[in-house]
């Protein structure tokens, strides 16, 4: 069972996180601290800053952090905490063993209000399995707290440079063929002939043809690369228009 809450998101940027010593209930204390080194190291695979409880034992004097890490779960405390330690917010973890299943309730609280951001939950009936339920759950963490940037428009303007080469190629293919069409129209004997005026028009037609295909291209080019260069960050968002009983899809590109 997983249950993932998003309160609100502290900043734009990833936040820092700290972790305190685990809440245990028939779990060694020696094993819960090396669960809350492999979920640190998870959450940091997942764009999140986050210091333990081991190492905020060099930010903190021997007296203070008796104080503050031995510190109950009110808001006062928690916030004096994260304001020693210097981060946003707070990874919480209660772990029991009940029966033969390891169980931990994890959350992670602002450290301006102690509202809380998220939580998930692990559990394994193995102590190795809940050391990969771990990393699910930093991965659930790392979605709600610091979810990826929506796609760019440099990583779409590929899209129409390419289609614009395409087109160009194409249409350069067509004008050759318009030309060669030309050139044994001229070598034939009877210019006049049916066959030669239908010729002649189709070849026209190629030409014609080829040289709009170029101009798309190029458009398809240029466009491209004035996205990529003056607006790289603008995010494109996929949009679905319903219109009339008609369906049309196309990307949204949001200035700000």
């Amino acid at each position: 069972m997983v249950v993932l809450t998003l309160a609100a998101l502290l900043t734009a940027s990833p936040p820092t996180l700290a972790t305190v010593p685990w809440s245990t209930t028939r779990v060694d204390h020696e094993l819960a601290a090396f669960y809350d080194e492999l979920l640190a190291k998870a959450l940091r695979q997942h764009r999140l800053v986050v210091t333990t409880s081991r190492e905020a034992q060099s930010l903190l004097g021997a007296e203070r952090q008796r104080q503050l890490l031995g510190c109950s779960d009110s808001s006062e405390c928690l916030l004096e905490l994260s304001n020693a330690i210097g981060c946003d917010g707070l990874v919480l973890v209660s772990v029991a063993k009940l029966d033969a299943t390891l169980t931990a309730s994890i959350k992670v609280v602002s450290s301006r209000d102690g509202k809380v951001l998220a939580e998930t939950i692990a559990e394994s009936a193995t102590e190795k399995g809940f050391a990969a339920q771990l990393e699910l759950a930093a991965q659930r963490l790392g979605e709600v707290l610091a979810p990826l940037p929506p796609p760019s428009v440099r990583s779409r303007a590929w899209v129409p440079m390419v289609l614009g080469g395409a087109l160009m190629l194409g249409g350069a293919a067509s004008i050759v063929g318009a030309y060669v069409e030309a050139g044994a129209i001229d070598a034939r004997a009877m210019p006049t002939s049916m066959a030669s005026r239908t010729d002649a028009t189709f070849g026209e037609v190629l030409q014609a043809g080829g040289w709009a295909l170029v101009g798309v291209g190029a458009a398809g080019v240029v466009l491209g690369a004035l996205l990529s260069a003056l607006f790289p960050e603008a995010p494109v968002v996929p949009t679905v228009a319903l219109a009339q009983g008609r369906v049309g899809l196309g990307l949204q590109v949001v200035f700000r």
